[in-house]
């Protein structure tokens, strides 16, 4: 399927910016680095007031991202039964 994606990208959304040849299993990243962090904390402090419920923490939704990246990764290392 990660073919596909990359060959429709390529075909009708291209990008010159785009390094579709690192799009490899097991490349993807869901969640943001700890580097990112203290840009998304303050900017998602900022958008508290458009939510019209109590938002989850940002770590709760990372904690979430990691679990969803992990089990695509092992996805991808499991045997494929249908093809």
């Amino acid at each position: 399927m990660l073919k596909a994606v990359v060959e429709f990208k390529k075909r009708f959304y291209y990008s010159s910016s785009a390094r579709y040849n690192l799009a490899t299993p097991g490349s993807f990243r869901l969640s943001p680095s700890d580097s990112q962090l203290p840009m998304l904390e303050k900017d998602y402090r900022a958008m508290r007031e458009m939510f019209y419920r109590e938002a989850r923490t940002l770590e709760v939704i990372r904690a979430g991202l990691v679990s969803l990246e992990q089990e695509i990764k092992a996805e991808k290392q499991a045997p494929q039964l249908l093809r």
